[in-house]
């Protein structure tokens, strides 16, 4: 067979080992593609949907792991298909973030994630969405930039941790509804102006069932 060709295959089976595609386009993510990309944080890029086809399990030493995925582009889906993102056994900053970069149009949904400082943290991102989410055993749950959608939305801290945490935290403008979120030092503490309907909050040390001028929360 010709160099050129041989090349060209050897190359084609390298990116087909690192990146899968569904038959509808959407970019399939799980344990085998990120390790063969470079291993965590996985680092999305480029506009489009990115979806889940297995569970993510993220470790690394005994005294910290890294994130799990970073959200570098404006204009991305990610479903996590009804699979998880897990860390555990040791200290973990956040499963899915903006990695402190500004961005427009996220959208996550659909799946759990367990065991992080953070669950998802978009804080530096606006027009952002996170719906039917399932949040347990996080310090923080969502932390999110001004004009959002948050909705429908199961956030639980199982053990009450030592200081501040919070369940959703949102900026200016946004729309929180049919939330429950429980077990944190805040329930939710969003930006007014901010619509919030049919939220359900409980055994926390407090919770807010309307906006607040919090001088600290993103604009």
């Amino acid at each position: 067979m010709p160099k050129v060709i041989t090349a060209l295959l050897t190359g084609a089976a390298f990116l087909s080992s690192i990146a899968a595609y569904a038959v509808d386009g959407v970019t399939l993510i799980d344990q085998a593609m990120v390790s063969a990309s470079g291993g965590f944080p996985l680092q999305i890029k480029e506009p489009g949907s990115y979806r889940l086809s297995g569970n993510l399990v993220v470790t690394s030493g005994p005294n910290s792991i890294p994130d799990a995925i970073h959200i570098l582009s404006d204009r991305v889906t990610l479903d996590l298909n009804g699979f998880s993102i897990t860390a555990p056994g040791a200290p973990a900053n956040s499963a899915i973030t903006d990695a402190g970069t500004s961005h427009e149009g996220i959208a996550i949904r659909n799946g759990t994630i367990n065991g992080w400082t953070t669950a998802i943290s978009l804080a530096d991102c606006k027009n952002c969405t996170v719906q039917q989410m399932i949040l347990y055993g996080n310090r923080n749950g969502i932390l999110i930039g001004p004009v959002a959608m948050v909705g429908a939305n199961v956030v639980e801290q199982q053990v009450v941790p030592l200081g501040f945490s919070v369940g959703i935290q949102t900026g200016i403008n946004s729309t929180i509804t049919g939330n429950t979120i429980s077990g944190f030092s805040d329930d939710m503490a969003s930006k007014c102006p901010s619509l919030l309907v049919g939220n359900l909050m409980a055994d926390g040390w407090g919770g807010l069932s309307a906006c607040t001028l919090y001088s600290n929360l993103p604009n």
